[in-house]
């Protein structure tokens, strides 16, 4: 199944952007190895590195290494000083992604992009793929004194929302190819749709909740 097809009965569509408009695998897992080796641990497990595609950066240091929020927070710290100078720009769109926006754009549908990601960053590898005016909303985290905020994807959902002024959430679907876009969609009664390309497996997805399943953008 295809976005289009199965987003024909929604008018607003948030996507995820990590693993599912953008492919930032390259830049995250390069970011999170070095943030690792400044914590004197040498990841060489490749799977355990991809893990960091998609959710908030200092829970994931925190669920898979067991660090203290403190630490945490330091090795999302080191992960910024590889990932805004290098990593950023070690991305690509998938294929048909840039096609799939312009038919939903065709087809009326309201597009937006709701990430853990830092806001300007999203922003700026948006506009770098050329899809940034796909968009009428960009929301993601913000970052104060090197703390990310509102990295929650149910507050980012939440924040896309109000910005955009869509009170009716009937006609709200949540795109994304982890388990914490759907378990976010799930926390606020939004539809969702695990998408097979990113970073979440299947059996991830399907856990999580997801409504739908897509497997190919067009």
């Amino acid at each position: 199944m295809n976005i289009q097809y199965l987003t024909k009965e929604y008018d607003w569509l948030l996507f995820d952007f990590d693993g599912t408009l953008v492919d930032t695998g390259e830049g995250i897992i390069n970011a999170a190895r070095h943030a690792l080796n400044c914590q004197g641990i040498e990841e060489t497990d490749p799977d355990n590195l991809r893990r960091f595609v998609g959710p908030p950066l200092a829970k994931a240091f925190a669920r898979y290494y067991g660090f203290s929020e403190e630490k945490a927070r330091e090795t999302v710290k080191k992960f910024r000083e590889y990932y805004t100078v290098q990593g950023w720009k070690e991305s690509s769109i998938y294929p048909g992604v840039a096609d799939m926006l312009e038919r939903l754009i065709k087809a009326g549908k309201h597009l937006c992009i709701a990430t853990s990601k830092p806001e300007d960053l999203a922003v700026t590898i948006a506009k770098r793929e050329g899809i940034y005016d796909c968009f009428e909303f960009i929301g993601g985290s913000i970052v104060n004194k090197n703390v990310e905020q509102r990295t929650d994807k149910q507050e980012v959902i939440d924040y896309v929302l109000d910005s955009v002024g869509v009170t009716d959430r009937s006609g709200v679907i949540m795109i994304g190819d982890r388990f914490t876009d759907i378990e976010g969609a799930r926390a606020l009664s939004i539809k969702s749709i695990g998408v097979l390309w990113g970073y979440g497996s299947l059996e991830e997805l399907t856990s999580a909740g997801s409504d739908l399943l897509a497997d190919t953008p067009i």
